[in-house]
């Protein structure tokens, strides 16, 4: 019997747009926009399996969230390119890929003075992710 594996490369809270990705890791001191993020992110996973001799095809992906950190457009703008860089690169195919966004993908409306985040709430239905999502 002929033994076969099933590999399944799992990336979770990428969040992209947030300040982690900071000035003094960026060339010249200056803090990378999301889709540069994406790039370097890419680029590290990238390197990190071929430094280890693994194969970068798997039969699946899952990407769970959260793609942004407060659900900006750029935010998703990057994940999209991420995964798209993922085809792309024939990482997977785009049947093969789970993403479920998170907490921070939601876009939240602020009230009142916009300090308290317990007065935060969630868009109306159909408004939390962006068309960016919805259309790729």
């Amino acid at each position: 019997m002929e033994s076969s594996s099933f590999r399944i490369l799992h990336i979770s809270d990428i969040h992209f747009g947030h300040c982690r990705y900071t000035a003094a890791k960026a060339p010249g001191g200056v803090s990378p926009n999301p889709v540069d993020q994406a790039f370097r992110l890419f680029e590290e996973l990238e390197r990190a399996l071929l430094s280890r001799r693994m194969s970068t095809v798997f039969n699946a992906v899952v990407l769970s969230g959260d793609f942004t950190w407060r659900g900006e457009r750029e935010g998703f703008e990057a994940a999209v390119w991420f995964c798209k860089t993922l085809f792309l690169r024939r990482f997977c195919t785009p049947g093969s890929l789970l993403a479920v966004p998170g907490n921070h993908d939601i876009v939240l409306v602020e009230e009142g003075d916009g300090k308290d985040s317990k007065n935060r709430t969630p868009l109306p239905a159909g408004g939390g992710l962006p068309e960016v999502l919805r259309s790729n």
